[in-house]
Parts: C-alpha cells; structure tokens; sequence
C-alpha cells in the first residue's frame, strides 16, 4: 500500500512539472496578442479629435488587450510566488 501511495506521488509531481512547462506556450501567445492588439488601438486612435475611426472594433480590441494583460500578470505573480 505504500509503495502505491509514492508512485502516485511521483506521478502527481510529474504532472505539475509537465503542466508548469506547459504554461510557457500561452504566455508568448498571450504576450504577442497584446503586442499587436495594442499597436491596433494605438493606430485606430486619432489624437487630433481624440476618438476612435472605428469604435465598436476598438471596444473588442480593448477587452483583448486588457485580457492578454490580465493573463501576463496573474502569470507573472504566479511565478514570483514561487
């Protein structure tokens, strides 16, 4: 019984390895998508009239990046935490 109770425990420390490991590939997802949803905003942005040319696809633009920011910071806590 004991000998099963520590192969479950490699295999569950295995599994978080392989999930920590994971974890890179959303944050250069997540990191890209708020890179270039940004520079969107920032060119759909007139600063002459201060407005948008095209608002309803800048308030989707604006729920992308500020998602993509919030994943790179819980992330980022995360990390630090360890």
């Amino acid at each position: 019984m004991p000998e099963k109770l520590l192969n479950n425990n490699l295999s569950i420390e295995k599994y978080q390895q392989n999930m920590e490991n994971k974890n890179n590939v959303p944050v250069f997802t997540f990191t890209i998508t708020a890179i270039i949803v940004g520079a969107a905003l920032y060119k759909q942005f007139d600063f002459v009239t201060l407005k948008f040319e095209k608002p309803a696809l800048a308030i989707v633009y604006f729920i992308v990046f500020v998602f993509s920011i919030f994943v790179l910071i819980k992330n980022f806590k995360k990390r630090a935490g360890k």
